[in-house]
């Protein structure tokens, strides 16, 4: 599960882009520069329907715009800057009061199989850095050594993980779909690699 910072309850059945992705503007600013960490995630659920059953749509220069969340509620489509200016109105095929949007934080971090402990660390302290710019009220969650919840592929049939200090496993698992890497235990802290079956589907903030 995703770190859950902010929640619109009962929202309405249609929203201003700016409202639905709200902060999604200095991430883009942001991004510019090619040097992010975060990766803000925007899921919408209902009362009544299961995520995929969610419609969504605008018109924008004259042109029809459909999305909608996926089986996991994650909103996958992104605006650009253009979009988010003109703050068209989206509209919801579901009733009013019935649909809550959660922001949340994914890391960046490049998919492989092996990674150094000490660069993960310090790509989480860089994603708690940027949030405290993107929506203030993300760093409230940010602790002194936060963790990293890392979530491998329903397509990887073979889950194991290990971290390793030299050639000693300093801590493993296996058969879960997602598990946290906890940095606030020193031997995680200390050690030097992440070792994974195979390339994780995403890296959530903990």
């Amino acid at each position: 599960m995703s770190t859950q910072v902010v929640a619109d309850a009962d929202a309405e059945s249609s929203i201003p882009m700016a409202r639905l992705y709200d902060g999604y503007e200095k991430y883009l600013e942001k991004s510019v520069n090619d040097e992010l960490a975060l990766l803000p995630v925007y899921t919408l659920t209902s009362k009544e329907v299961e995520p995929s059953e969610i419609k969504l749509h605008f018109r924008y220069q004259n042109q029809e715009y459909a999305f909608g969340p996926e089986a996991d509620g994650r909103l996958r489509f992104r605006p650009t800057a253009d979009m988010l200016e003109a703050n068209p109105v989206v509209f919801s095929n579901q009733p009013k009061g019935t649909l809550a949007i959660t922001l949340s934080v994914d890391v960046a971090v490049v998919s492989k199989t092996r990674y150094k402990v000490s660069d993960l660390h310090d790509r989480v302290h860089q994603a708690w850095g940027e949030a405290k710019s993107f929506r203030g009220v993300l760093s409230v969650f940010a602790a002194k050594h936060s963790g990293l919840k890392v979530i491998f592929p329903e397509s990887c049939t073979d889950k194991k993980w290990s971290v390793l200090k030299g050639q000693k496993v300093v801590v493993s698992g296996e058969d879960e779909a997602e598990f946290l890497l906890d940095f606030g235990d020193k031997k995680v802290r200390k050690a030097d690699y992440v070792m994974l079956s195979c390339r994780p589907y995403r890296f959530s903030l903990n």
